[in-house]
């Protein structure tokens, strides 16, 4: 009888500590998710959706963080529509949290590791996981220009052809500006149509051609055109030097500022024409010449000026031969001067006056008719 109570006793202390080993072992929280080692391109973002199971027999206030995470990596935790640090789960429940881990654009191609950890009240749990970068990837974008120094006049007009490539791992917009100084016009083209922005694929280039205007009489120099291509997560920049090599301006007028003057028919008038260089650049291979009524000419002394300095006059001899069939009035002579770079002309007022010789003529004619009068009516008046 004493062994067999013995034996009942030996029995029930074997099933209650069975019973106690087999508590401890489901006790304690869990962390699961069914995909723990993701592949993903550099730039991407991969969400985790995490069961957080409590095994204890009471509710348990569960913190979270995470730990190893990469360089570059960066992780929140959500649980609905909040971004959380704890959840409380009642004994026997799950509840659910979301990780989302944000891979950089600038990363080497291989995996990497991090875990989850959570912390209850006298236990913890630890999930790990791993992302593979599938490639290498870089957090870059070029702006090149092929020809980025243009060389020209105040007047001229600047086309830079500009090749912007982006070298990330996702599709960028860009947004295209310029920080030129004031006054100048800058305007970006792609495909000859004006544009502000574009967007680009990974690892693509596009051209764009970027137009640019100077102001009016700007100094003769050197400018520099900052170009800047923007995204959310990128940026490139590019510099255009635009050379002036000067403003070209000339005046064309006489030497007494008098646009007005006369010739007898069939005579010459030799004045004097200044040409004047208004502009800051110099003035190369200057002709002279003009417009004039019919069978009129001019000659010119010289006929071109090889060179005129900024601020520099130079002197020319316009002879004006009018026609010997010129009859009393007032002609218009347009005289011009063309240089390689600019032109300028002036209306000159010329009187034409008859010749004394055919006043002479004329009294001669009425001295004449009146004799011949005279002696009519002297021959024939008494009649």
């Amino acid at each position: 009888m004493l062994k067999k109570l013995s034996a009942i006793l030996t029995l029930i202390l074997l099933l209650f500590t069975s019973s106690t080993h087999i508590t401890h072992a489901a006790g304690g929280i869990e962390l699961y998710t069914p995909y723990t080692g993701i592949s993903v391109t550099p730039g991407d973002s991969v969400t985790y959706d995490v069961d957080v199971i409590n095994h204890t027999g009471s509710i348990q206030n569960v913190k979270f963080s995470v730990k190893g995470l990469p360089k570059g990596f960066t992780a929140k935790l959500t649980a609905g529509s909040w971004e959380v640090h704890q959840l409380s789960v009642q004994p026997g429940k799950s509840e659910q949290m979301s990780v989302e881990v944000n891979v950089p654009l600038k990363i080497e191609k291989g995996t990497y590791h991090f875990s989850i950890v959570a912390d209850g009240e006298g236990t913890s749990a630890t999930l790990p996981l791993s992302i593979t970068a599938s490639q290498s990837g870089t957090y870059e974008s070029d702006f090149k220009v092929d020809q980025s120094n243009m060389e020209g006049t105040d007047s001229s007009t600047f086309d830079f052809t500009a090749t912007l490539q982006n070298h990330t791992a996702r599709a960028q917009r860009y947004a295209l500006t310029s920080s030129a100084e004031s006054g100048w016009d800058v305007q970006f083209q792609v495909d000859g149509k004006g544009v502000t922005s574009v967007e680009l694929d990974p690892n693509t280039t596009k051209d764009i051609t970027v137009h640019v205007e100077p102001p009016k009489n700007v100094k003769a120099g050197t400018y520099e055109i900052p170009i800047k291509a923007t995204s959310g997560s990128t940026e490139a920049k590019a510099t255009l030097d635009v050379v002036i090599t000067g403003t070209y301006q000339m005046e064309v007028t006489t030497s007494d500022q008098n646009l007005n003057t006369d010739v007898t028919a069939g005579h010459a008038k030799t004045i004097t024409i200044l040409v004047k260089n208004t502009g800051s650049g110099t003035l190369r291979n200057v002709q002279l010449s003009a417009t004039t009524p019919d069978d009129w000419k001019v000659d010119f002394d010289p006929e071109s000026l090889k060179t005129i300095a900024p601020g520099k006059t130079s002197k020319v001899k316009a002879t004006i031969h009018a026609s010997d069939k010129a009859i009393a009035g007032d002609y218009m002579v347009n005289i011009s001067a063309q240089s390689d770079d600019t032109s300028a002309e002036a209306d000159l007022r010329v009187t034409v006056k008859t010749s004394w010789l055919w006043g002479w003529i004329g009294v001669i004619i009425i001295i004449a008719v009146a004799a011949g009068i005279y002696y009519l009516i002297k021959k024939y008046g008494r009649r």
